[in-house]
């Protein structure tokens, strides 16, 4: 750390941060002039682009801001997004600033996991809504708001310590008892021998909000506080992130310190869920996904072991599928691996 700001400073000052968006916003004229590293757009109007100019290896959804000249729109459209071979994809779409002059300065755009190619793109205003293939379901009752993308179904509850109730795919629980999980020390990692008390706060929801209801996204908002016992501190606000037809579940934690600085010490932070589980051992895989690709290991490995389980064992179990069969006299033996 540099010097002139302590720890607790950056961390407090830090504490929000947002996420970047997958889409660019580009000049609103090919005339206008165009830095080096950025391609020149076909042609008059107002064009979006992927960031370096290439759409992702699996397609997601993304939101973006796309400024406006004063003057140019009177009200709030409908809008779409044309690419190179003049398809037309729907946007959800919505005002965020106007002009004095009560003409549109901003407006924000959602795009649903599609295949789009590398673009660039042309954002243009439509007489009708568009017409999603697919959408989103958001229902909100006294109990809780429930999110349907097509492909998992999210459950909200509007109370107590669990941030999100459940989360369904293929229709069975995947997720269950969704909470937030913080641990704080009243010592800081230099204090010399000093002999450390930690405790465990779980989330205490007060708050759900359903911010927006799709067609293409919705947003639900949680907040609340950490809580442990009597003691309720470090108010959060979490906004969970839904795309249509997308099994993508995202988030952005934000929290306030408003503990004592000199005891209050955030060790670890988390969003922690439990997973129902009933195959056997060896067919549970922990999966870690990054830049490189996919790092996957077996619960209970069947490779390397003394007696052979068969080579359709072996090789299922690496490819991450479920083992067809076990040869008998090492079957019997597993519960001692």
């Amino acid at each position: 750390m540099g010097q002139g700001i302590s720890r607790r400073e950056f961390l407090t000052t830090g504490a929000a941060t947002t996420a970047a968006l997958g889409l660019a916003g580009a000049a609103t004229s090919a005339s206008q002039a165009t830095p080096a590293f950025i391609a020149a757009n076909p042609g008059p109007g107002n064009w979006v682009r992927w960031l370096d100019d290439r759409a992702a290896a699996i397609p997601q959804g993304v939101t973006w801001g796309t400024p406006w000249p004063r003057g140019k729109l009177k009200s709030a459209r409908h809008f779409a997004l044309r690419n190179s071979s003049g398809q037309l994809l729907p946007l959800q779409s919505w005002p965020l600033a106007w002009w004095p002059d009560g003409s549109m300065k901003w407006s924000a755009h959602a795009l649903p996991p599609a295949e789009t190619g590398d673009g660039p793109f042309e954002l243009v205003v439509q007489r009708r809504a568009p017409a999603f293939t697919r959408s989103i379901s958001a229902r909100e009752t006294a109990s809780g708001v429930d999110i349907d993308t097509g492909a998992i179904v999210c459950r909200f509850g509007r109370s107590g310590s669990q941030v999100i109730s459940s989360v369904r795919s293929a229709g069975r629980e995947a997720l269950l008892n969704g909470r937030l999980v913080l641990l704080s020390q009243d010592q800081g990692t230099s204090a010399n021998d000093a002999q450390i008390q930690q405790r465990k706060f779980e989330s205490l929801v007060e708050k759900v909000v359903l911010e927006q209801g799709g067609p293409a996204r919705a947003v639900v908002r949680v907040e609340g506080r950490h809580e442990q016992g009597e003691r309720r501190w470090l108010p959060f606000t979490l906004r969970f992130y839904f795309y249509a037809g997308s099994e993508a579940l995202r988030v952005m934690h934000t929290i306030v310190f408003d503990g004592d600085e000199s005891k209050d010490f955030i060790r670890g932070i988390g969003l922690c869920f439990d997973v129902p589980a009933d195959a056997e051992l060896h067919d549970r895989h922990v999966r870690f996904a990054g830049e490189d690709g996919l790092f996957g290991e077996a619960v209970r490995g069947l490779t390397g072991l003394r007696r052979d389980p068969g080579v359709a064992a072996r090789q299922a179990q690496v490819e991450g599928q479920a083992v067809p069969s076990i040869d008998p006299t090492v079957k019997d033996l597993l519960q001692y691996v």
